[in-house]
């Protein structure tokens, strides 16, 4: 069976939490200025920006596609239902058909 063997405790620094071999760390006031990164671009090479736009003119288009196509839809529903209102339906239609 394995025994523990007991380990002398390490001395630890007095005087606080910096010791003196570390150097102080640098505050804001004492680092330089990073220059501000550059804007990501996207696959296409356009910004962030750019393709936010972009997308947007995107969904426009597609919502006037789509209004557009349910106004010609209600239009035929429309004429649809006034001739046969006027005509009578199909009632004089052969069967075959």
């Amino acid at each position: 069976m394995a025994s523990r063997t007991t380990t002398a405790a390490r001395p630890r620094p007095s005087g606080g939490r910096a010791s003196a071999s570390r150097p102080a760390r640098a505050t804001a006031s004492t680092s330089k200025a990073k220059p501000a990164p550059k804007a990501p671009k996207g696959p296409s090479g356009l910004s962030r920006a750019a393709l936010a736009a972009g997308a947007a003119l995107g969904r426009l288009l597609q919502g006037l596609g789509t209004l557009l196509g349910k106004l010609w839809l209600a239009a035929a529903h429309s004429v649809g239902g006034a001739t046969r209102a006027a005509t009578g339906g199909a009632k004089e239609l052969d069967p075959a058909h």
